[in-house]
């Protein structure tokens, strides 16, 4: 539905002098120019993981490939279903929803929570630091390693890695990786739901290098995301600055 033309030609602006109307317009682009570079740093340094992982572990055809159930400890889906009743204040357990589960890593923005007693009785889906969370649906095996305190995940799979083969951010990037990917997306076509249960991907083909290599990599991963949180946060700033003068200016 059209907004009417008298609507809009009858909305009240503020005067603002032509002095002052483009010393803000100089401010707010600066501070948009500013946010559009952060979120091309943090593009370039995901990129820089990536390409990292492949001059390290690309050609690999000496490695005989093996099914992720055999690398892992248990793969294994979460709860599934209606849980609101459970549902908490922050005091209670967190919920790791399919909301949570993003491209750039677990949000913990919207966090959600359990209680105590829907954690003791659902073992199952108890998630622990170092497990990998992917979300059954639309995700197309999506995969984030989760690193706080033990959690409930709802409608998502979880995978245990054995840390004695498998390093947990090494292995993220494996399942996140086009090969694994492609296996995973080949199995998801043709369904109408496009929902990836655990056989599919516990059967997934995977190359497992030397545990130390995947350490080296884990190290430079945590080194990048060190840098990735500090441009996250300046961009938080200027987005909070542009908000107060978005207010300041227009109201």
């Amino acid at each position: 539905k059209g907004i009417k033309i008298d609507v809009v030609a009858n909305i009240d602006v503020p005067e603002i002098d032509y002095a002052t109307q483009r010393k803000v317009a100089a401010t707010l682009n600066k501070i948009d120019t500013l946010i559009v570079l952060r979120k091309q740093q943090l593009e370039k340094l995901d990129e820089l993981v990536k390409a990292r992982f492949v001059e390290m572990f690309g050609e690999r055809s000496s490695i005989r490939p093996q099914k992720l159930k055999e690398v892992t400890r248990r793969v294994k889906v979460g709860f599934v279903g209606t849980c609101e009743k459970y549902y908490t204040d922050n005091t209670g357990v967190p919920m790791l929803r399919t909301t949570n589960i993003t491209s750039h890593g677990i949000d913990l923005k919207d966090l959600k929570y359990v209680t105590r007693t829907f954690h003791e009785k659902n073992l199952k889906s108890r998630v622990h630091k170092g497990d990998l969370l992917i979300a059954r649906h639309g995700s197309n095996g999506q995969a984030n390693v989760y690193c706080g305190d033990e959690a409930q995940c709802l409608n998502a799979i979880i995978i245990e890695p054995d840390h004695n083969i498998t390093n947990p951010i090494f292995l993220e990037n494996l399942i996140n990786s086009r090969s694994v990917k492609r296996q995973i997306e080949k199995e998801l076509v043709g369904s109408t739901q496009h929902v990836l249960n655990t056989t599919t991907l516990a059967n997934v083909e995977v190359k497992i290098p030397a545990i130390k290599e995947q350490q080296v990599f884990a190290a430079f991963v945590e080194r990048v995301d060190q840098q990735k949180q500090t441009v996250q946060q300046s961009l938080e700033k200027l987005e909070l600055m542009k908000k107060a003068l978005m207010q300041e200016y227009f109201g």
